[in-house]
């Protein structure tokens, strides 16, 4: 019960307003929030780039199309 009460009072911020001079890890809630910001940016990224390659090779195999249900 206590770590749960320790790591829920560390981690429980909603806006950067919660923790002006706290530090997580080291660093301030600004930093991870720029850092979240990367990571979802890399990882849309990643996302794209695997779909929009399974697409054209399918496309360029000359297999058609079909519908997931058919």
């Amino acid at each position: 019960m206590l770590f749960l009460k320790v790591v829920g009072e560390l981690f429980a911020f909603t806006s950067t307003g919660d923790a002006p001079n706290s530090l997580v890890f080291g660093l301030d809630i600004d930093t991870w929030l720029n850092y979240t910001l990367i990571f979802f940016g890399i990882s849309s990224f990643a996302f794209v780039w695997v779909w929009a390659t399974g697409f054209i090779r399918d496309r360029q195999a000359g297999k058609p199309i079909d519908k997931p249900w058919e």
